[in-house]
């Protein structure tokens, strides 16, 4: 069985069903090489509102001499203050749930984060904790005939458990965490007991998440992409971009996810030890819709294009600076890592 590490390596061009989650909708795009890397992107045009400059002109005195006309200095133009949509921070952190650790968050994206749920001192996956913005509706996996399960309050706010209807044994745990926004725990591969689930989701507090990094700093992007996803896990650091105007249908949707249908055009940025067995080369090598290219002969970068010319996804590649893969801490923020253009924003 492939890696989540190499699967982000790889990409299709179907959008995943809709009713999967957040692991079904990141992992649906990576399951082609090369051709066929891709990146599923993020977000919307920036608003700016002006205003004009202002002259004050007294009027003339009807006796003697007029005197010099008196101009108010100019006014600068005052621009809306706008604030990204994507966050530049995790919207929790990690801890610890009885017998179960949740991670620090290592994936990012317009309508959540998200952190991997595993034993102390193992590196065997169990489980997702994905923490919804305000405003954001889960993905729901239970579909038409899923079966939901009243549960214990938590924090005095309510929750329940869902069942897949395709597949009874994938039970989810979902508790709202704020007046307008729910957390979604999934176990993956093994089944959890519905007291951990529980306890796990009463140990949750929102807030106070690590910034979200990135191990490239990207000098030049067309100025229509907007970035929709950060991973940073499983040996990768990876960024996905889509035009605008995706971007902008997906902050309309209410899970912020793409909708169905073709993936169209998307940027991938990929830095890592890959495991899918291609070439290193030690030079920036560029061929169909990916450039690579190979540093300290370990790490490679890796940038696709779907709908994208070569010669951009070049230029891409050449304005990107690598951070020490080995030192995370002191990769640059979302914020430091991206042109502001690169980032969906609103009206403040």
């Amino acid at each position: 069985m492939k890696q989540l590490s190499d699967l982000l390596w790889e990409a299709k061009s179907d959008a995943p069903p809709p009713r999967f989650d957040v692991e079904d909708v990141v992992a649906a795009g990576r399951r082609r090489r090369q051709r066929r890397h891709a990146a599923w992107g993020v977000a919307a045009a920036a608003v700016l509102a002006t205003a004009g400059v202002a002259l004050v002109v007294p009027r003339p005195n009807a006796v003697g001499p007029t005197p010099a006309q008196s101009v108010a200095p100019s006014v600068a133009p005052s621009v809306a203050p706008t604030v990204s949509e994507f966050s530049s921070t995790y919207s929790f952190h990690g801890y610890r749930a009885g017998p179960y650790v949740v991670a620090d968050p290592d994936l990012v994206t317009l309508g959540l984060s998200r952190a991997a749920v595993r034993k102390p001192g193992s590196s065997q996956l169990l489980g997702y904790v994905a923490a919804y913005l305000p405003g954001v509706t889960p993905i729901d996996r239970g579909g038409k005939t899923g079966k939901r399960t009243t549960a214990e309050p938590i924090a005095g706010r309510p929750a329940y458990f869902l069942n897949n209807d395709a597949d009874d044994t994938q039970e989810q745990f979902l508790w709202k965490y704020a007046d307008d926004a729910w957390a979604v725990l999934t176990p993956r591969w093994f089944p959890m007991a519905e007291a951990d689930m529980a306890a796990i989701a009463a140990a949750f507090v929102p807030g106070d998440g690590p910034a979200a990094r990135v191990a490239t700093k990207v000098g030049y992007l067309p100025s229509d992409y907007r970035l929709i996803t950060i991973r940073t896990s499983d040996g990768l650091s990876y960024a996905e971009l889509v035009p605008a105007a995706k971007a902008e249908k997906m902050m309309t949707n209410p899970g912020r996810v793409l909708p169905p249908g073709p993936i169209g055009n998307r940027i991938s940025i990929g830095f890592g030890k890959p495991n899918d067995g291609q070439p290193n080369p030690k030079a920036l090598s560029c061929h169909d819709t990916t450039c690579t290219q190979t540093f300290k002969g370990v790490y490679r970068l890796t940038v696709t294009g779907v709908g994208v010319e070569l010669s951009e996804i070049r230029k891409i590649a050449q304005q990107i600076t690598v951070a020490d893969f080995a030192d995370p801490a002191a990769w640059p923020t979302v914020d430091e890592a991206f042109p502001t253009s690169a980032l969906v924003t609103r009206l403040r």
